[in-house]
């Protein structure tokens, strides 16, 4: 077997992964394209969460509703 890397850069999110059938042929292509498909959506799912641990949050108490507001500030 062979090593696979996701590029971070490059990966997108999908809503949905290709399964193999039984009508498919066990070629590689297509017993490794779901898992594929799973790597890329973890690439993309750890790249959103460091962008959010990025952020900075500022709470602020609104007096004209009791609730707080957040800021969400970018760098």
């Amino acid at each position: 077997m062979k090593k696979y890397t996701v590029d971070p850069k490059t990966a997108a999110y999908s809503e949905s992964i290709e399964i193999t059938e039984t009508t498919d042929t066990n070629h590689a292509d297509n017993i490794n394209q779901a898992p594929k498909q799973l790597m890329a959506n973890t690439a993309e799912n750890h790249r959103r969460i460091i962008a959010i641990e990025n952020r900075k949050v500022q709470a602020a108490f609104d007096e004209t509703d009791g609730g707080l507001n957040f800021i969400i500030k970018e760098d």
